[in-house]
This record gives structure tokens, sequence and C-alpha cells, in this order.
């Protein structure tokens, strides 16, 4: 008896000390609970509240992943209330991915899993934070910060007439910590249009934004009306006389305005593959790393959506998985290399491939001889 007695009580002693080493932790303690072979915490996070949305920046810190793949950052738990992770302020940008590596990642909060739908009014304070991955979960301790304010410089602009399409090509220089920045109207010499993204033909896109920061150029579609969805316009509706004018652009952190002139330019981009590229297999898909140059006159990228290889032709994915949603590596101005991941065999071979791409609405097929290796 004296032995079990003793024994108990040192059993209580150990629990005591561990719900002491608990409490003395305070806010910084976090668990983790994981679920499958790669590792997943969250190493930091802060709220933040940037133009209605709710986002969380939170660091994570991942290991384990296969290859090239990511993980999947499904929902976020605050104080027992659950909110889905979306990846961008849109319906189609549920779930965040996350790769090996520490890195920072923004998670916009949505109440619905299918819509985008941001919380209203969440109180300023300390949440627990219960992060749901695909490989498990992690709790840890966030509070309400101050979102750092976004700055943008329009740097130079030029008016052209595309294919009939009038388009700003204008250089910015933006810092945006968190969120984006939103073009709305470019004013021009007293006379308001309103700025659209252009993903193909003749087709305008309300609206267009700019997330990441740095000096580079953006292609800005205007036009006399306004759309709330994808609308098709006709060619040369309307004219914007040569000259120079005094632009304003009417953005969601201010106006800003510059002189700007009509100009002409050649729309048609620049794209070369290096002849040499390596293969593997990701997922049960063939993965090729290609390198290639590309210039683009009006900003933005080069779509790769399709590739021919002796004959075969294979739909290119940006990821390892088969889905309309993966379709179509984007390719950007300067040299870089990019995976490209086909549902197909291609072994260690010289082929002749042929690459089709679209820029600026625009189909175009590049084909060069490549050597491929493992």
């Amino acid at each position: 008896m004296e032995y079990i007695r003793l024994e108990g009580i040192i059993g209580l002693i150990i629990v005591i000390g561990i719900l002491l080493a608990i409490v003395a932790m305070g806010p910084h303690f976090s668990s983790t609970i994981q679920t499958g072979p790669s590792k997943f915490k969250v190493i930091s996070a802060e709220l933040l509240c940037v133009c209605k949305n709710y986002i969380i920046k939170a660091t994570i810190e991942a290991s384990g992943i296969p290859g090239n793949c990511h993980d999947n950052l499904y929902e976020v738990i605050l104080n027992g209330t659950t909110y889905y992770a979306f990846y961008k302020e849109s319906n189609d940008g549920q779930v965040v991915w996350y790769h090996n590596g520490t890195h920072t990642y923004e998670i916009y909060l949505s109440t619905s899993n299918t819509t985008y739908s941001p919380p209203t009014n969440l109180p300023k304070g300390t949440y627990e934070a219960t992060f749901i991955s695909q490989q498990g979960k992690c709790t840890i301790t966030v509070s309400f910060g101050v979102a750092p304010k976004p700055q943008l410089k329009i740097v130079q602009a030029e008016i052209l007439n595309v294919s009939g399409l009038y388009v700003l090509k204008t250089e910015v220089n933006a810092s945006i910590p968190v969120g984006y920045i939103y073009f709305y109207e470019a004013i021009l010499n007293g006379t308001p249009y309103y700025i659209f993204y252009h993903p193909k033909g003749n087709t305008l896109c309300p609206v267009y934004y700019i997330d990441k920061s740095g000096v580079y150029n953006v292609s800005l579609y205007i036009y006399p009306k306004n759309f709330t969805a994808p609308t098709n316009v006709t060619p040369n509706s309307f004219e914007i006389k040569p000259g120079i004018y005094e632009v304003t652009f009417v953005t969601s952190i201010g106006n800003y305005t510059i002189t700007a002139k009509t100009a002409t330019t050649t729309s048609t981009p620049q794209f070369s593959v290096e002849n040499t590229a390596k293969e593997g297999v990701v997922n049960g898909l063939t993965q090729l790393n290609f390198t290639i140059t590309a210039t683009t006159p009006l900003g933005g990228h080069i779509c790769v959506y399709e590739i021919c290889v002796n004959g075969h032709n294979y739909t290119v994915y940006y990821e390892p998985k088969v889905c309309t949603s993966a379709i179509g590596v984007y390719v950007y101005q300067g040299t870089g290399t990019y995976c490209f991941y086909i549902n197909g065999t291609i072994s260690a071979g010289t082929y002749t491939i042929k690459f089709y791409y679209c820029y600026e609405g625009v189909h175009y097929v590049y084909s060069e001889e490549i050597n491929i290796i493992s």
C-alpha cells in the first residue's frame, strides 16, 4: 500500500508540474497535431482588417511535402467560430496552398466555403486560432495588428490602340504589404473611362487589381461603359484622338495623375525556349522543366496552355494534377525556368516540340527541337 500511495503522489506531482508549465507559457502556447507524413506548424500570425476583409498574415513552417507539390490549409477557427481559408478576395479563391520551408501567407477569412463572404465587425482583441490543414492542425494565439498601407506611384503611361481596344500601358511602382490595389477608372482630360482586365479576344472583365510589390508594367484596358461581369465589346466602338492627355487613375487607395500620350506599338510577344529540358514524374504526371525567354510588350504574362511532342498534343498544367483550373503556365518577361505538367509519358530523347500560347487574347505557336534529359 505504501508503494501504491507513493506512486500516486509522484504521478500527481508530475501532472501538476505539466499544468504549471502550460500556464507559465501563457499566450505564447501553441499545440500541433500531425495526421500525415508532412509537418505543419504556424510560427506566428496576426489578424488584419483591410478594406472590409479580415486577413490573417501567417508564417507557416512545413516540411515533408513531396516534390514541387503543396499541402492545403482549409479552415481557421477563431475562439470556436469556424472560418474558411481563401487565398484571395474572390469566389474562386478557396483553400490556401503552403509549401516546404518557412513562408508567410495571406489567409482571407470567409463565413462560406462556396462563395467568398468575409465576416463583419470582428471585435478587436486576442483570439485562440486553430489552423486546419491537410496534414493536421496547429493552435496559436493571434491578436489584431495594424494593417500596413499599400503605396503606389505611376511611373509612366502611354495610350495604345490594340486591335481596336484602347489600353493604358502603365508602369507602376507598388508596395503592397497585404491585400490588393484596385484600379477603377481612368479620367482622360476630364472624360471618364472604366478600367478592365482583358483575358482574351474582345472580352473585358471587371475589375483590374495588382497584388505584388515592385516596378512593372500593367495593361489597363479602358471603355466608356461599366460592366459588372465579363462582357464582349465591339472593337473601334469609340475613339481617343491622338495627342497628349492628363490621366487621373482612380484606385482603391487614392487618385494619381500623370501625363500620357497616344502611341503606336506592336503587341506581339517574343517567346523562345532553350534546347535542353529536364523531365521527371510527380503524382503520376510527367514534369518538364523548360527555360523560357519572353518579352511582353504590354506587360502581363504569356499563357502556355498546350504542347505538341512529335505529333502528340498534351494539355499543360501548372501543378501536378489534372483539372480545368490548373490548365496553363504563366510566363513572364525575362528568362526563367518553368514547370510544365502533362498527362502522358515522355522519356529522355530529342523531340520537336510545339508550344501553343496566348498573349493579350491572340494565340501563337512556337516550335523548337529540344533534348529532354532525365
